[in-house]
């Protein structure tokens, strides 16, 4: 008897011991040690759906607002969420697509990217299957700058769902971004038709301003203010459209709600850094276009305090600097605009034009000569080639840079100053017939302009 019993306490000890391995070798497995996680997300099926319905449905009504406050409120309710549901994979994806969709509008933050990365990498893990892991993809895409990788992702998105708000939303700036203008506003414009809000109001202005239709975009983004009462981005727009019609005045009123004397509390609260930024840095061109250099390094300053890398504000900076004839500060400036954007056409121009007042003329005129091979419409890089020709004593080249950019037809002040250039180097040749003619070419073409008739 005594080995009989014996036996069977070893059979039941190897039954025991082949039950706690295969229990501990399903740790292995997305079942979890012993199965518990196939039995905790099988018992919370009914809870988590709801939660993750719950928790898209308010953070679309949250990005709808379209400000940077209640965008962070969105994450923060997201990650709350998935505090409490770790292995809910689908959740997981859609707040790092939160994430990446708060880069995309509001600019770029390397904690909430690098927040959106682990999410999106749990939520693979977890689920390589999950809902919303797509979209969350195609929106990292986005805010890495992978335009063409983004829009075929986007696009994809679109045919499986084109009732799917976020794909929708996501299409509208993946085409802008691709600068397709047309397209942007097309996806932009199907989005309102599923949510009639002030980000949808405010995509349609921004597809307005990339088509030149500056009336349809104020109109927009008027909407967007309508929309939503602290709505930054709009009234940076209309002040950015103010600014370039030459309405400083109102470009100059609209920003001191923002930045200025007239600062209002809840707008500054709904503003990201980024659009802060943008809004220093267009005050900062508000002033100096009057002259205020004060006023404008001290925009400019407080725009690079935010964010000492910024192209924008390192150029005015520069330009500051450059009219107050600090030439090796301002050349730092504006160098340093170009390592910051490598494709900033202004950080480049004035490199060149600052180069030229230190008489460094070779180096302008190879910066220039690239530029104008990319962009042989631009009038300010035609000018300043011209510039850079005419201190080298290339008087023939002058002359056919400027008749050629002339030709191109040209508007606005860039234009005035080419037929300015144009007519007194004409003029400086002893030809005064012809320098007399450009100027009464100018005056029938282009606004009336105290250049015009100082020339």
């Amino acid at each position: 008897m005594p080995a009989k019993k014996s036996k069977t306490v070893k059979i039941l000890l190897a039954g025991l011991l082949v039950a706690l391995t295969g229990g501990i070798a399903l740790s292995a497995t997305p079942f979890g040690a012993f199965g518990t996680h196939f039995i905790s997300d099988t018992i919370n099926t009914g809870r988590h759906a709801s939660m993750l319905d719950g928790t898209v449905q308010e953070s679309r009504g949250m990005l709808a607002v379209d400000t940077a406050d209640q965008a962070d409120a969105s994450i923060e309710k997201a990650d709350d969420g998935v505090t409490r549901a770790p292995r809910l994979a689908a959740l997981s994806a859609y707040a790092a697509f939160l994430g990446y969709q708060r880069e995309i509008r509001f600019g770029l933050d390397s904690a909430v990217h690098a927040h959106s990365n682990a999410l999106l990498t749990r939520a693979a893990e977890t689920d390589k299957e999950a809902r919303y892991l797509d979209l969350a993809r195609a929106a990292q895409a986005v805010a890495d700058g992978e335009v063409a990788k983004a829009r075929q992702a986007v696009q994809d998105l679109v045919r499986l769902d084109s009732n799917d708000i976020d794909a929708a939303i996501l299409e509208g700036e993946v085409e802008l971004r691709a600068k397709e203008y047309k397209n942007a506003l097309a996806a932009w414009e199907r989005a309102a038709t599923l949510e009639k809000s002030a980000r949808t109001s405010f995509g349609q202005a921004r597809a307005y301003v990339g088509l030149g239709d500056t009336d349809k975009a104020r109109a927009f983004a008027e909407a967007a203010m309508a929309q939503t009462k602290n709505h930054v981005g709009g009234r940076i727009l209309l002040a950015e459209m103010d600014f370039k019609a030459g309405k400083e005045e109102k470009a100059a009123e609209i920003l001191s709600h923002i930045v200025g004397p007239k600062e209002d509390a809840a707008v500054h609260k709904a503003a990201s850094r980024t659009e802060m930024v943008s809004a220093h840095t267009l005050s900062g061109r508000v002033h100096l276009t009057r002259s205020r250099m004060s006023s404008a390094e001290a925009s400019f300053a407080e725009a690079l305090k935010l964010d000492p890398k910024d192209a924008d504000a390192l150029c005015g900076f520069g330009e500051v600097l450059y009219r107050e004839g600090r030439y090796a500060e301002a050349l730092a400036r504006f160098e340093a605009g170009v390592q910051a954007d490598a494709q900033s056409v202004p950080a480049k121009i004035g490199a060149a034009k600052t180069r030229i007042a230190l008489e460094r003329l070779q180096e302008a005129k190879e910066i220039l000569r690239k530029l104008r091979e990319t962009r042989p419409s631009d009038p300010v890089v035609a000018f300043w080639l011209a510039k850079a020709e005419e201190a080298l004593g290339n008087k023939p080249e002058v002359e056919k840079i400027l008749v050629d950019a002339i030709g191109r037809d040209p508007k606005g002040a860039d234009a005035i100053n080419l037929y300015v250039a144009l007519a007194q180097f004409l003029a400086a040749q002893g030809r005064m017939q012809e320098a007399d003619e450009k100027l009464a070419e100018a005056r029938r073409k282009l606004p009336d302009s105290p250049a015009i008739h100082k020339a």
